[in-house]
């Protein structure tokens, strides 16, 4: 009984390749970052975004509770959004 032989092909390696960012997730990002610009709370423009294959993590400190919310919604309504974990903090 004969067996194919079977010959693995080693993707080509690219640089400038960071690790678990597919192209979609810059677009993700600056969706959400344009998306927090528009509100009218000031402190959301200063947010930080990061976006991994459609996990977004915000971070960053706010006024009231109610800025870290809107800033966790915000993040949920952009389409793409797999799951958002907002590490924002409010200022005491």
């Amino acid at each position: 009984m004969k067996t194919k032989e079977r010959s693995v092909v080693a993707p080509a390696a690219t640089e400038n390749v960071v690790p678990h960012e597919t192209p979609d997730d810059a677009e993700l990002m600056e969706r959400i970052t344009t998306f927090l610009h528009q509100r009218n709370e000031t402190p959301l423009r200063q947010l930080q975004v990061d976006v991994c294959d459609g996990r977004v993590t915000i971070a960053g400190v706010v006024q009231s509770f109610y800025q870290k919310q809107m800033a966790g919604h915000c993040c949920q309504r952009v389409a793409g959004v797999r799951h958002v974990v907002n590490n924002v903090t409010v200022e005491q």
